[in-house]
């Protein structure tokens, strides 16, 4: 049996990534993450441009995250 967190991850990531290429055929990197109290809230992000490189989207989510998690303010992500 999974970590209800690593469920709850799945059930929120898997559907939008088949939504995105059902409607649109492809999609940029993103993520989401379990706070504290179970909430789980989607990640994406952005550069201000309108065709980012994957890479460095990459990378921003991966801050992001990192800084979550030092923060302590989320339990899980993927």
């Amino acid at each position: 049996m999974a970590h209800p967190d690593l469920d709850a991850l799945v059930n929120a990531l898997i559907p939008f990534a088949q939504r995105m290429l059902h409607d649109h055929g492809e999609f940029f990197p993103f993520g989401a993450s379990v706070a504290l109290d179970g909430k789980v809230g989607m990640a994406g992000a952005a550069t201000g441009e309108e065709h980012p490189s994957s890479p460095e989207l990459i990378k921003l989510l991966e801050e992001g995250f990192r800084d979550h998690a030092r923060k302590r303010t989320i339990r899980a992500l993927g």
